[in-house]
């Protein structure tokens, strides 16, 4: 096995090739959430659509689509997409809109998120796919200023502060206010390495958490999400998803009830097969099993950032930085939900969640960063 993994180092030291580590902890994560996702979701599936296995096909359909996109995208340059980030970004904001468009906008749960492909019924979520143009728009951006112009309030971060501006409204107006936080924290991590001013950071992150509490108060049911967050167990029917929740994790203790032996999945956790997934694995396997998947994760997260700060190219350091960000951000906010460390939002946990559009999402997202391993070698 030593001898398996200095082969790889020594692979990995001609350039070329990709980062295997990242490689392998991606497929890693993504064939454990298929094992998962089968065992949380079998039982849902049969009580709704009469096939345990509906969720689990559908995720495996996303995987196929996504490990085509992440071969793609880790064998094209990156400078190309930096290149066209016009188009992209524009292209972001047009399938963003189309959630308005009669006859393609899909609502659900008092929110329009969804996008239908007419006559074909295919579903998929446009602002996990705008986020990343956003991204790949401020990385360009950012390349092309240079050191001194990023420095300038008015002309360097005034026109970034632009381009996040439409997305931000879009994504806000659906309404999916949790993802508009997580892309705004991914996107101040891309000022903090682009090197904006100390001054002009503070001044950015105080506004934002301002305006961020005051847009989250002005909606009745984010205020009863902070309430039922802060005593779950005497909130009443606004607090059930975390109080089962907690429940998960409690009746796993520390090895858990075994694989496939979850209480919880049986329709007591609501959505136990997507954004609280990570509470039936926790029942299932135990703390130990939890824990390894966050080090998992944070081995994961901890290359792609280090593949980030040892690119040469500005455009690239931000590309795969600000991606790396998104990814973390998200998984840190799924995890702390599922355990109640923060308020009850609507966020999967990359690459083991249901949801195909993520699926193919989050593997693209990782071939772009492979690829940035793979030219800065």
């Amino acid at each position: 096995m030593a001898g398996f993994f200095s082969r790889l180092r020594e692979r990995q030291k001609k350039k070329g090739h990709v980062d295997y580590l990242v490689l392998f902890l991606t497929i890693g994560i993504i064939a454990f959430g298929l094992v998962m996702l089968f065992s949380a979701s079998f039982y849902y599936g049969l009580n709704r659509y009469g096939d345990g296995y509906h969720y689990v096909k559908r995720q495996l359909l996303g995987v196929l689509l996504g490990g085509a996109a992440m071969f793609v995208l880790s064998r094209v340059d990156y400078h190309v997409w930096l290149r066209h980030w016009k188009a992209i970004y524009a292209a972001g904001l047009v399938v963003l809109a189309l959630v308005w468009v009669p006859g393609f906008g899909v609502s659900s749960n008092e929110a329009t998120r969804w996008v239908e492909i007419p006559g074909i019924g295919l579903q998929f979520q446009p602002s996990e796919v705008a986020k990343y143009t956003l991204l790949i728009a401020i990385a360009a951006n950012v390349s092309n200023f240079g050191p001194e112009r990023i420095k300038s309030f008015r002309r360097g971060v005034v026109p970034l502060l632009l381009l996040m501006a439409p997305v931000a409204i879009l994504i806000y107006l659906q309404p999916n206010f949790s993802m508009l936080v997580i892309l705004a924290a991914a996107c101040f991590i891309m000022l903090v390495i682009a090197g904006v001013r100390g001054a002009q950071l503070s001044i950015m992150l105080f506004s934002g958490v301002g305006v961020g509490s005051v847009f989250m108060l002005l909606e009745g049911y984010r205020a009863n999400r902070i309430s039922s967050f802060q005593d779950p167990w005497s909130a009443g029917a606004s607090g059930y998803q975390l109080r089962q929740s907690l429940i998960a994790f409690g009746s796993g203790g520390l090895w858990g009830q075994g694989l496939g032996s979850s209480r919880q999945k049986f329709l007591f956790l609501p959505y136990g097969e997507s954004d609280m997934i990570f509470a039936i694995i926790a029942e299932e396997l135990g703390l130990v099993g939890a824990g390894l998947l966050v080090i998992a994760y944070a081995v994961l997260y901890s290359h792609c950032f280090r593949i980030a700060m040892r690119c040469r190219d500005m455009g690239g350091r931000m590309l795969a930085a600000g991606c790396a960000a998104l990814l973390c951000i998200q998984t840190i906010v799924n995890m702390c939900v599922a355990t109640g460390l923060m308020p009850t939002t609507g966020q999967t946990l990359p690459f083991i969640s249901s949801g195909a559009t993520s699926m193919v999402v989050c593997m693209a997202v990782m071939g772009l960063i492979l690829n940035v391993s793979r030219t800065n070698r």
